[in-house]
């Protein structure tokens, strides 16, 4: 759905904003813009979230866990996170009732970028690493965007933030999320494609809905803006065929340099970020050594620690199975001589279900494979898909593959590893929290 410029004005107009499910990684990034803005900003979550409460936090804004109807507070929008509608339905019909505006993330987000020169990054796979890669070569190479990405990515100076304040002058770095095409609510000047599969099919009917959600987008780039897309992908060129924005095939830009992240798919992030920096002004020389030191992104491939037994830990965000594929292959690259042990939370009982011969499949090149349950999110368990059935479907493929039921067992895996394993934790739930303890 679109929205009208006096909607556009709720947000402009505000002065106190109130954020519901403030702690997620996007809609605290929101939050941070919004206090830059000069917005009185307040929020509340349903739990804990040091990796973006904190920063808000110590940005002055009022965060409370206090979920009761008396501790909603009064405000001229109230903004909320999908979640909420499903998990605190008496919160969010008092909300509905003070009779103020509300949106959600990203309707708020789309009304708030309205009229910016934003640069959004869509696909099915690789956008939050194609986004932070992006706004680090612009930021080594002296430009000073503003930066939005649904992970912490770690700045030139050390710090790390899901959002940045830039120059007005300069683009709006913003990653887009297609479930439920929340991504026609921007209005890209410039769009980047990664790749287009079969994902979010509770939602979508196909891969043909779900190509012509992103052929709606491509159709919104202007003709003073640019389509940066993957040529190698059927799909994105299905996307792109007869659109009228120029278009530029970031497959076509080799890349000359090493890259600190790990595995083909971070090579073909980057040569998207490299096609774009290019098209945004900065030299493909200086493009490619600025792209040569980034560092990735929270919970890409990231680093955690290394036990007292001396394996190392990393936590990657993958819950696609060509993700899970691509990730894998990363480390056996990176790791060679050494044990490569994922641990796997899959998200979604609709997503196992929908695309379980492909992960049943996407383990194969592990050493060893271990599956916790379905992390259900927004979706309620209808007995017809599990952990348990989709390892015995992947032990054909995979025979050191095996059903694991609580977080605690997995640690104790993790625990008793040695110095010649390389332990994985891998998933969009809450399995993020093992490695790290």
């Amino acid at each position: 759905m679109f929205h009208s410029e006096m909607q556009y004005n709720q947000i402009s107009d505000a002065s106190r904003i109130h954020i519901i499910g403030i702690g997620g990684i996007g809609i605290s990034a929101l939050a941070r813009m919004l206090v830059a803005d000069g917005k009185e900003v307040s929020g509340v979550n349903d739990s804990e979230s040091p990796q973006t409460l904190d920063g808000l936090r110590s940005q002055g804004v009022p965060i409370t866990l206090d979920r009761s109807i008396a501790s909603l507070p009064k405000a001229d929008v109230y903004i909320y996170s999908t979640a909420w509608d499903i998990n605190e339905k008496e919160y969010m019909d008092a909300v509905r009732r003070t009779g103020k505006p509300v949106l959600n993330y990203f309707e708020a987000l789309g009304q708030t970028l309205k009229g910016k020169h934003v640069v959004g990054i869509a696909g099915t796979n690789g956008k939050t690493t194609t986004t932070a890669l992006i706004a680090h070569g612009l930021l080594v190479s002296g430009r000073d965007p503003s930066v939005i990405v649904g992970s912490l990515m770690t700045l030139p100076d050390g710090s790390t933030s899901n959002y940045r304040k830039g120059r007005e002058n300069e683009p709006y770095i913003v990653e887009s999320c297609e479930y439920q095409r929340h991504f026609l609510e921007l209005s890209p000047t410039v769009l980047i494609i990664t790749n287009i599969e079969e994902d979010h099919l509770d939602y979508y009917k196909d891969i043909d809905d779900i190509v012509d959600a992103f052929r709606e987008l491509a159709e919104k780039v202007p003709p003073h803006g640019a389509i940066i897309y993957n040529g190698n992908d059927h799909n994105v060129k299905r996307v792109v065929q007869g659109i009228t924005a120029p278009l530029i095939d970031w497959t076509e830009y080799e890349l000359q340099v090493d890259l600190k992240v790990p595995g083909h798919h971070n090579r073909a992030n980057a040569q998207a970020a490299l096609a774009t920096l290019v098209h945004l002004g900065i030299s493909q020389d200086k493009a490619e050594e600025a792209l040569s030191t980034f560092r990735g992104t929270w919970r890409r491939s990231e680093y955690v620690r290394t036990t007292e037994r001396g394996a190392e830990v990393y936590d990657d965000y993958a819950h696609h199975p060509i993700a899970v594929v691509g990730t894998i292959k990363g480390f056996k690259d990176r790791f060679p001589g050494k044990k490569i042990n994922v641990i796997f939370q899959p998200h979604l009982f609709s997503r196992t279900k929908t695309l379980f011969d492909e992960f049943s499949k996407a383990f194969a090149e592990a050493d060893n494979a271990y599956i916790l349950p379905i992390y259900p999110a927004r979706e309620e368990f209808d007995g017809t898909v599990s952990s348990e059935m989709l390892v015995d479907r992947a032990f054909k493929h995979m025979p050191n593959i095996s059903f694991i039921s609580t977080h605690e067992e997995a640690r104790d895996l993790i625990e008793h590893g040695s110095h010649d394993d390389v332990w994985i934790t891998m998933g969009a739930g809450d399995i993020t929290s093992i490695g790290r303890n």
